[in-house]
Parts: structure tokens; C-alpha cells; sequence
């Protein structure tokens, strides 16, 4: 009976420690669950901290950031094609204008030589006229 007595006393030694054993685990298991919950949450504020990009005041995610970035790109591209055929465009038309109006200067010169050749020509009909209406006078 002594020994049972002592044995029943080991035991309810055993299941008081295993108890507070346990109850140790259980707090160190809810200890590790906030910290596990704490690193998730933490992991969670660098992800997406990682995943944002500022843009002009704005936490943008990188693929908006990369679709806004492209969109600009491409929106200047098109307004530099735009302007060099826009520029090409404009001169060919001042080629052409210069061109017309280098031919229309060599017309105008040679208009102006023979209006000033006749000028003299009719100039000096005029004075030979001139010149034989005062040998009849005379």
C-alpha cells in the first residue's frame, strides 16, 4: 500500500509537471502565434511596400506604374512621328515655294530686260521722230 501510495504521489507529481508543462507549451505556442502573426503582418507591409511605386504623390502598383510609363512613352512617340512628318510636309511645300519663286524671278528679270529694251528702243523712235519732224520743219 506504501509503495502504491508512493507511486499514485509520483504520478500525481508527473501529471502536475506534465500540466504545467503543457500549460508552459500553450503559452509559448500563443507567444509564438502573435509572432508569427506580427512577421506575417510585417511581411505583408514590405511586400507591398515592394509592390508600390510613389509616382506624383501616388503609391502606384509596379504594373499600373509600367502601363502609365509606357502610355506616356508611347503618346510621345506618336506626337514626334506626328511632328516630323508635319515638319517634312512642311518643306517640301517651302521647296517648292522657293523653287517657284526662284523661276518666277528669272521670268520677272526677263520681263524687266525687254520692257527696258523696248523702253529704248521706243525711246529712240521717238527721238528719231523727233529729229526728222525738225529737219522737215526746217
Amino acid at each position: 500500500q506504501k509503495l502504491t501510495s508512493n507511486r499514485i504521489a509520483e504520478l500525481k507529481e508527473e501529471i502536475a509537471a506534465s500540466k504545467e508543462a503543457t500549460a508552459a507549451q500553450k503559452e509559448q505556442m500563443a507567444q509564438l502565434k502573435s509572432d508569427l502573426e506580427a512577421m506575417e503582418a510585417q511581411l505583408n507591409t514590405v511586400t507591398s511596400e515592394k509592390d508600390n511605386i510613389p509616382f506624383l504623390g501616388m503609391s502606384l502598383s509596379k504594373a499600373a506604374y509600367n502601363t502609365t510609363m509606357w502610355s506616356i512613352i508611347g503618346v510621345l512617340v506618336l506626337a514626334l512621328a506626328l511632328f516630323v512628318v508635319r515638319f517634312k510636309r512642311s518643306h517640301i511645300h517651302t521647296t517648292e515655294a522657293r523653287k517657284n519663286f526662284n523661276e518666277l524671278e528669272k521670268e520677272f528679270d526677263a520681263y524687266r530686260v525687254k520692257a527696258l529694251e523696248k523702253e529704248q528702243r521706243l525711246g529712240r523712235l521717238l527721238q528719231d521722230e523727233k529729229n526728222k519732224q525738225l529737219k522737215l520743219a526746217k
